[in-house]
């Protein structure tokens, strides 16, 4: 169940940019979905910004702040993982 719930949050992560696409009104979205993908898009992590290697292949200078605000928006996402799993887990007997 893990795997999957990790899998899941993977791919949608990697496809967020597809979901504000989705809740664009200017592209024939009514109302819910606007709401329902516009709250996905603002609650899912965004990965993509994690993805540096075109920038490295083509041997493209990679700046120090890119590199610091991926590294802070990670220790954010562990920050809020771990969290979440303290609170789903802190009752819990073993």
């Amino acid at each position: 169940m893990a795997s999957i719930f990790s899998f899941f949050v993977y791919f949608v992560g990697q496809m967020a940019d597809f979901l504000r696409e989705l809740s664009n009104p200017e592209h024939g979205a009514d109302t819910a979905s606007t709401i329902i993908f516009g709250v996905l898009y603002r609650i899912l992590p965004h990965f993509e910004i994690f993805d540096i290697r075109e920038s490295i292949l083509k041997d493209n200078f990679v700046p120090w702040n890119l590199i610091g605000n991926v590294t802070g928006q990670a220790i954010i996402y562990v920050v809020i993982i771990l969290m979440i799993g303290y609170l789903f887990f802190n009752e819990r007997e073993v």
